[in-house]
């Protein structure tokens, strides 16, 4: 495989980041709005301004586990989608602990489905955008 420049990857790495952190916070935002509009009708307004707030509060406290796995994936080139997946979890499970230990967030068995498998996603989508070619930037000698 050819080398690729490092800014062009850091690039994609941020590329793949920002978007995994926003399927991750429409996944369970879209479920929770789904599951209380069935139960209280139209009136959302303030649910989805409050979910919205956890989506932006989460996208910042993933940040530092998100850079780094992606750090470790780098280095030791880890390209397996299954891996991905696996991180993308465990990134998201941390947050959810997070959040409910220090934000009061209930957590329920529809809390942690809903961030599992928001991070089974996100980490399928950051391994679509920039995981596949991970470790491209330094010489395959080295690799």
């Amino acid at each position: 495989m050819n080398r690729v420049p490092p800014a062009s990857r850091l690039l994609k790495i941020i590329l793949g980041y920002v978007a995994a952190a926003v399927v991750a916070g429409i996944m369970p935002l879209c479920g929770y709005v789904l599951v209380l509009r069935i139960a209280y009708g139209p009136m959302l307004a303030p649910v989805i301004g409050s979910a919205a707030w956890t989506f932006l509060k989460m996208a910042g406290i993933s940040l530092l586990p998100a850079v780094t796995v992606v750090a470790l994936a780098e280095h030791f080139s880890v390209r397996a989608v299954f891996a991905y997946v696996l991180l993308g979890v465990a990134v998201l499970i941390g947050c959810t602990v997070y959040l409910v230990r220090y934000d009061g967030l209930a957590f329920n068995f529809a809390v942690l489905s809903g961030m599992t498998s928001a991070g089974m996603v996100a980490g399928l989508v950051y391994w679509r955008i920039a995981g596949r070619d991970a470790g491209a930037w330094r010489d395959p000698a080295t690799r």
